[in-house]
């Protein structure tokens, strides 16, 4: 990672380091995995028509290096719930910071490269930094990895930086020394152009910062295979999954299951769901609940198509052809699979049809092995395991909803997770399926209680006091499509915005209250009248509203009793304060 602000993914790598990685609350595990020590660059040759350009980055570093060290710093002082790997590692940066320069800025960015690649994979990843030039042959490698007690180190023999006919390159020379084997994995050199080489190592074209960037963002994925190549976990992973694939097909793929339940499940009326392509079923043990998993081939499908369909929200798309083939928008993978998840909630099942997919299977078996194997990602097995997990049912495809506030980063991401929570907060607890086809039907019934509030209240009345010339209503519209109605969960007292045209052509915000139970209709007085100017662009009603209650569009319900009771239904004596019945 690179200080300089024109290093766009160094950058955008280094905030998300110490804004999300280092608070994220990881157990305190001490066996770290992999460990990386990364030396700094130690023969630097630059072109003399390129000694500015290095001295006006240096510059720049150096102004920053303190904006820098200021972040981390402050994050790493804090350590409650905060993995100890992650502060291991600002701490060891911070001292690198406040040396870096142009060159040593290649040993920055590879270390924050590889740990936000590594760190989704090996949360206990521990890469460290050492600001030192040696010797980078095998004998002194051998005894600084014994020394540092790290299995890999990262070094930099040479870096060059060259302008010939106008054109700006890098070479790095690259060295990957593994303590196991006593050897170097990688022992190359790297070019880099001066070409935005884009996605992560994204930079300006036809800068110095660029052919470091070139270069790195062909080096760094090396590194990352080599290391990964050699992993003993991953490589127990990859046996694990070779297993696992093996009990899927010949366990699972053609095993007899009942096709009675959940033909009775699913409604013949769902058309997105085809219950004659259904090829394995799998309940849990009380037969709550289901996966089952369709599929056909023989799908002709391009971009378009699949843009112009409606059956699916999402859609997968795994093929072997590359974004850069000719033909690669017009021939989308001609076998379609997908499942269907269920749970039976209070007497009533609930399902969804989920992971559309369309992938590439010289048959129709093979794409269906293909995608029930998808079943070791969604944690059908036990950890390290072929035997099945009875916490498949409980896993990725039946999230629950969580409760938010009691997350131990609720009071840092309240703001961000507000709006979720307030909507969420009567389906705490509840399966997403369930909770999602739950909120479908309360917004569907509220909806036909809003038409039906409309046409049997607002509308007779506002017409009849237009048509009358009572209360200085001459027109009436709607703030949105339809009338808002702002009203708490029971519903008995709602609460209209509304424009009003007086006679004289004014158009104001007047505020109008409902009472359902006796449909009366009262003018809400809190508010005086806002006078809408010509052209006006904003509505006022969320400030107003904002001023006395938290509020706005986004809003189902209004559930502070404080703002009904004291500013809507208060009494003076026998008589509403703030409400005039309109006659």
């Amino acid at each position: 990672m690179s200080l300089n602000l024109k290093l766009k993914i160094p950058v955008a790598i280094f905030l998300f380091l110490i804004t999300h990685l280092i608070a994220m609350g990881q157990s305190a595990r001490q066996a770290y995995e992999p460990k990386i020590l990364i030396l700094s660059p130690s023969q630097t040759i630059v072109s003399p028509l390129l000694v500015k350009e290095v001295s006006a980055q240096n510059d720049s570093l150096n102004k920053m290096a303190n904006t820098y060290k200021a972040s981390l710093e402050s994050q790493t002082g804090q350590t409650e719930g905060k993995a100890p790997n992650l502060l291991l590692m600002f701490k060891n940066s911070i001292p690198y910071v406040t040396r870096i320069d142009f060159f040593k800025q290649v040993s920055f960015l590879a270390d924050n490269y590889l740990v936000y690649r590594f760190y989704e994979r090996f949360p206990n990843v521990l890469i460290l930094l050492k600001d030192t030039s040696m010797s980078v042959q095998l004998n002194d490698m051998q005894l600084l990895a014994k020394q540092q007690q790290m299995p890999y180190i990262i070094s930099f023999p040479r870096v060059e930086l060259l302008m010939n006919n106008g054109q700006r390159s890098s070479k790095i020379k690259v060295q990957l020394y593994e303590q196991a084997s006593n050897s170097f994995l990688i022992n190359k050199e790297y070019t880099g152009d001066e070409r935005n080489p884009g996605f992560e190592f994204t930079c300006n074209d036809g800068t110095i910062n660029c052919t470091i960037n070139n270069a790195l963002s062909q080096a760094l994925p090396d590194i990352i295979r080599q290391i990964a190549g050699n992993n003993p976990t991953l490589k127990r992973q990859r046996e694990l999954s070779i297993e696992r694939a093996k009990d899927v097909k010949n366990k699972l793929l053609r095993r007899e299951f009942d096709h009675a339940p959940i033909d009775k499940i699913i409604s013949p009326k769902d058309s997105a769901i085809d219950l004659k392509l259904i090829y394995q079923c799998l309940y849990n043990e009380d037969k709550t609940q289901f996966v089952a998993f369709f599929s056909k081939t023989g799908v002709s499908n391009s971009f378009k198509s699949l843009n112009d369909k409606k059956d699916d929200r999402k859609v997968n798309i795994i093929t072997s052809k590359d974004i850069h083939d000719k033909d690669y928008l017009d021939s989308i993978p001609k076998t379609y699979a997908y499942i269907v998840k269920g749970v039976l909630y209070n007497g009533k099942w609930y399902y969804k049809k989920d992971e559309a997919t369309y992938l590439d299977a010289p048959t129709l078996d093979d794409g269906r092995l293909e995608f029930l194997s998808n079943l070791e990602g969604w944690g059908y097995f036990k950890e390290n395991s072929t035997d099945y997990s009875p916490a498949f049912w409980g896993d990725k495809l039946f999230e629950k909803i969580p409760d938010r506030r009691k997350d131990l980063d609720w009071e840092r991401k309240k703001n961000m997770w507000k709006m979720e929570e307030r909507e969420n907060r009567d389906y705490i607890g509840l399966y997403e399926i369930v909770a999602e086809q739950l909120k479908e039907e309360k917004e569907s019934e509220e909806l036909n209680y809003l038409k039906l509030i409309s046409e049997t209240i607002l509308i007779p009345f506002f017409n009849e006091q237009a048509k009358t010339k009572l209360n200085n209503i001459a027109k009436f519209n709607s703030i949105l499509d339809d009338f808002v109605l702002i009203y708490p969960k029971d519903r008995h007292i709602l609460l209209s915005p509304v424009k009003i045209t007086d006679e004289k052509g004014n158009i104001y915000i007047r505020y109008f209250v409902i009472v359902p139970a006796t449909k009366h209709v009262y003018e809400w007085t809190y508010f005086k009248p806002y006078l809408l100017e010509k052209n006006y662009a904003d509505s006022p009603i969320n400030k107003m509203m904002g001023s006395i209650t938290q509020w706005d569009f986004s809003y189902k319900t209004l559930d502070d009793e404080k703002f009904w009771n004291n500013y809507v239904l208060f009494k003076s004596g026998d008589q509403y304060k703030y409400l005039k019945e309109l006659k």
